[in-house]
């Protein structure tokens, strides 16, 4: 065989060589193989060499193109600079001019003549002062101005004072004095700070104004930790005293107080703008003629609407009510004016606008929440005959508006909504979408908004904690706000979570899963940029998704009621300043005692959907806890095939995939069974401060009867003797001057006493067991499947912390009923252990149905003095 010793060619290398030759074929291989590798190597060499040679050349052609620019818009500045330069040069030129013309030119040497001259100077050194302020704010000096006068029509500010008058013993600081003073020929500052509060919204503080005197309600704090180094005015009778200046600076701009008047010329306009003040480093109140440097503007709630249609701005949220926060640019600060004077702006060409209403917002610059249900409304001018309008979304897909029922506020516009069907959609396609109405003439208008899918894992805003002034009746119930912990350290696999899709979706006539998932998605979009909502709030977002009359009056509160009696959200007195709101509750896995564990707390869709497939793809039986009517959500217990440590693992390791806390019962709500019920004297969380030294209205506020006489749902058994309050029976509530409430109900046994509360609830039942001979309107009516309705039509509900007792242990979620128009109740369930211990002790006052089926005595009635030695028994 014949070799080819060229190391570089291998055409003739045998493929089958003769036995005798296998050696110098291995040879020659092994050489070529070996040539090749180093080939190789010394091309790996060049390669790199090449592509570090190539990398260098790249930077230096982006040095070099940076420096281009740079060069290029240096150039661009200075041509700029030239033409504004010449401009001024050419102004003052001619402005030198013309006085000088006017000062040479020959006249009468009397008084009338330099008058008339200088009557003809007045216009030129202004419009010489306009220039000068131009040049100075282009070159970017802060050379004070000097004052125009205005005519006294338009002057909308007292003048300022350099000095400030305060009570006896107390005294401003030089540099707040100095922050006070005119900084400007048009910027005049006010009294009015805007703070913000743990980054969740924002407070107002009030500084001393000229014009405070001793009577006022304020008194001047000298070092506050709102504000070091400045004076702040805090109430003389404060509801909280760490919250004392911004309850002072919303308690001056409250629409139901008497108006200061250092502030009265921006209350009667119903606007108060804002600007930075370097002194302060905050943004301060400034005057109505300087709303061209405001960065902040508050206007009040019955022109908000007509504020965004105008002016447009970027909602803020302000801890406070009554008013409504915007951020505006400095293209729209000069749109505020027209917004101030709707008189003189009418006779200007205005360019038709589409503004936005409501909708559930995300976080700051993410737009609106893409569902049906985070949709915002479109409100657009009534003169307008619109023929068609709709949604485009980013998808290119498009969502038709229909005319609302509902009337703007504002009269001159008109309101379009989504149809229900879209309403109802519970996934949009995310990214920029618009609106398009299309008018009869052929014209079509826009106006852009972005949709924003919420993340997995939500986190809520947290100010004022629920802490001490829950309707806890003297239970430790467990924290809302828990330690978060670090994200989950494995996904589900793609069939789990197709298993969870179909899992949560699957719906009947008790569940409707879009309904659902639609609430929990609007519920968590809130929480994420607001700390806490009010009942209003909640009560809008439902009727939103409903559309369609209440099943019954107070349906909404007992659906709110039962988000919270099932763990999800609750309310109660926020610390601070003492609000009735309605906050989240971060969610966590609760040990039940039974085995297993329950989902409690608010999730979103899709973090729902995770936390469901985890636990399919571990192996745990995913078990649901149907509710009591079709508008409220379902409950989620999870346990395993068998007991015991093996179990005990599954859920760990279930509540490490999910990102969630394992809780036990006792640290979400305790035992109930050991608790005495009778609502006797005043707890903590009855009595939070309240002001004294003011004047309150009282009312009286029903609790029967909202329904009629007969439009109510009835047990069929019948009710004993004495066990039904009067139709008539009301509380009476009180609204201190601040806005605080709270209730009150007459105790017979107290002399000249009554109970208060800031719990309606529990006023509610103290009324209602006084009434009826010490029973609530509550009682068994299904005892073998432990159901507790509420017997007549009182509006009332079980103590909190067995409404989550029984969301824990019962076989359905407590909440209202809506089957038939006459079927409408509250229901709750509770597991056998407790109705066991109900026919022992009878620790709850619940009305016995004839017959009574847990106690009764031989002639086969009820015993009425053992319900009111039990229940209106009061300690000496």
């Amino acid at each position: 065989m014949t070799l080819d010793n060229d190391p570089d060619d291998i055409s003739m290398l045998p493929a089958d060589p003769a036995t005798d030759e296998i050696l110098d074929a291995y040879q020659l291989c092994r050489k070529k193989l070996v040539r090749a590798n180093r080939s190789r190597a010394a091309l790996k060499g060049h390669d790199k060499h090449r592509r570090k040679l190539i990398s260098s050349l790249q930077e230096q052609l982006e040095n070099l193109e940076s420096g281009l620019q740079e060069e290029t818009s240096e150039k661009i500045k200075i041509h700029e600079l030239n033409a504004e330069v010449t401009k001024i040069v050419k102004v003052l030129e001619s402005g030198l001019n013309e006085t000088a013309a006017i000062v040479e030119e020959e006249g009468d040497a009397g008084l009338t003549s330099w008058v008339i001259r200088l009557a003809r100077l007045l216009p030129i050194l202004l419009r010489l002062s306009k220039v000068k302020e131009s040049a100075n704010r282009f070159f970017g000096r802060k050379v004070p101005s000097p004052i125009q006068p205005a005519p006294e029509a338009e002057q909308v500010l007292p003048p300022s004072s350099p000095e400030t008058q305060l009570p006896a013993a107390t005294s401003v600081p030089e540099s707040n004095q100095q922050s006070r003073v005119l900084e400007s020929g048009l910027c005049h500052y006010g009294p009015l700070l805007l703070r913000s509060l743990e980054d969740y919204a924002y407070g107002v503080l009030l500084l001393p104004p000229d014009d405070l005197t001793a009577s006022d309600e304020f008194i001047a704090e000298q070092e506050s930790p709102w504000l070091p180094g400045q004076t702040l005015l805090v109430p003389k009778d404060p509801e909280d005293p760490e919250f004392a200046p911004i309850e002072a600076g919303f308690l001056a701009i409250d629409p139901g107080q008497p108006p200061m008047p250092a502030l009265e010329p921006w209350l009667e306009r119903g606007l108060l703008p804002f600007a930075p003040d370097p002194t302060l480093q905050l943004p301060r109140l400034v005057s109505l003629d300087a709303i061209g440097t405001a960065s902040h503007v508050l206007v009040r709630e019955d022109s908000a609407d007509s504020f965004q249609e105008q002016v447009g701005g970027t909602p803020f949220e302000l801890d406070g009510d009554h008013w409504q926060g915007f951020r505006i640019t400095e293209e729209e600060a000069k749109d505020v004016s027209r917004f101030l004077n709707p008189r003189t702006s009418s006779t200007q060409e205005v360019t038709p606008r589409l503004s936005n209403r409501g909708g559930v917002r995300m976080t700051d610059g993410q737009g609106y929440l893409a569902t049906g249900l985070g949709l915002p409304l479109l409100a657009a001018p009534q003169s307008f005959s619109i023929e068609k309008t709709q949604l485009v979304l980013s998808d290119d897909s498009s969502l038709v508006y229909e005319r609302s029922p509902v009337e703007d506020p504002a009269p001159s516009r008109q309101l379009w909504q989504p149809s229900h069907q879209d309403r109802c959609r519970p996934d949009l396609a995310e990214g920029p979408a618009r609106f398009t109405a299309c008018l009869n003439d052929g014209t079509v208008l826009e106006r852009s908004i972005q949709l924003t899918s919420l993340p997995e894992r939500v986190s809520y805003r947290r100010s004022s904690p629920l802490t001490t002034y829950r309707e806890d009746w003297g239970l430790p119930l467990g924290k809302l706000e828990l330690p978060q912990l670090p994200p989950p350290t494995t996904s589900p696999s793609d069939d789990a979570m197709r298993w969870a899709h179909q899992r949560l979706d699957q719906g009947d006539a008790n569940v409707n899963p879009l309904f659902e998932q639609q609430m929990l998605d609007s519920l968590s979009a809130l929480f994420q940029r607001r700390a806490s909502i009010r009942r209003c709030d909640f009560r809008q977002l439902h009727a939103q998704l409903r559309n369609k009359p209440d099943e019954w009056p107070g349906f909404p509160d007992a659906v709110l009621r039962g988000w919270c009696e099932g763990g999800w959200i609750e309310e109660g007195v926020e610390r601070g300043r003492a609000r009735w709101r309605i906050q989240p509750v971060d969610p966590r896995l609760v040990w039940l005692r039974g085995g297993g564990v329950q989902l409690v707390g608010l999730l979103s869709a899709r973090g729902l959907v995770s936390v469901l497939a985890n636990a399919h793809q571990l192996g745990l039986e995913v078990q649901r806890v149907l509710p009591s009517c079709a508008e409220m959500p379902r409950g989620w217990r999870f346990v395993g095939a068998v007991e015991g440590a093996a179990v005990e693992g599954a859920v760990e390791a279930f509540a490490r995939a999910s990102g969630l806390r394992l809780v036990n019962q006792e640290d979400w709500v305790p035992d109930p069974t050991p608790h005495t019920w009778a609502v006797d004297a005043p707890l903590t969380c009855d009595t939070p401060p309240w002001p004294t030294g003011q004047h309150s209205q009282c009312r009286a506020d029903s609790i029967c009867g909202r329904r009629g006489r007969d439009n109510h749902w009835k047990p069929s058994q019948p009710l004993p003797q004495g066990g039904c309050a009067p139709i008539s029976l009301q509380i009476q509530a009180e609204t201190s001057q601040r806005g605080k409430r709270r209730w009150h109900s007459h105790d017979p046994v107290r002399e000249a006493a009554v109970f208060s509360s800031c719990h309606r609830n529990r006023v509610a039942l103290h009324a209602l067991a006084v009434a009826s001979d010490g029973l609530w309107p509550f009682g068994f009516t299904n005892s073998e499947a432990g159901q507790i309705d509420r017997l007549y039509d009182a509006d009332a509900y079980l103590p909190l912390p067995i409404g989550r007792h029984a969301a824990l242990t019962g076989a359905r979620m407590p909440g209202p009923t809506r089957h038939r128009p006459r079927d409408h109740t509250y229901r709750y369930y509770v597991d056998r252990s407790l109705r066991s211990y109900l026919a022992r002790t009878r620790c709850l006052p619940l009305t016995p149905l004839c017959p009574d089926p847990f106690h009764t005595q031989s002639d086969g009635g009820f015993d009425p003095l053992y319900r009111r030695r039990l229940f209106l028994r009061r300690a000496p």
